[in-house]
């Protein structure tokens, strides 16, 4: 008799605790998108500018486009696991 509302509570709890999760995983695709753009404006304006400083300039997008390359790497292996 007892074990019917226990199951119930723990069901209940886990769909909390999943609606939770969710909720946190978008927050947290949001931020990757957001910091996805960001990168993305800062090797633009790092392109448009390398006259300004052409010293500081190719460094700059050299390590952006190591870290998407990087990136893009880890994503690639994990979809082929």
């Amino acid at each position: 008799m007892l074990l019917v509302p226990v199951c119930l509570l723990v069901l209940a709890y886990a769909r909390r605790s999943r609606a939770g999760e969710d909720r946190i995983h978008a927050e947290e695709l949001r931020e990757l998108e957001a910091s996805r753009e960001l990168i993305d404006r800062l090797l633009d304006e790092a392109v448009d500018r390398r006259d300004v400083d052409p010293v500081l300039a190719p460094i700059v997008i050299d390590e952006i486009r190591n870290h998407q390359r990087s990136l893009r790497k880890r994503r690639d292996d994990r979809s082929a696991e």
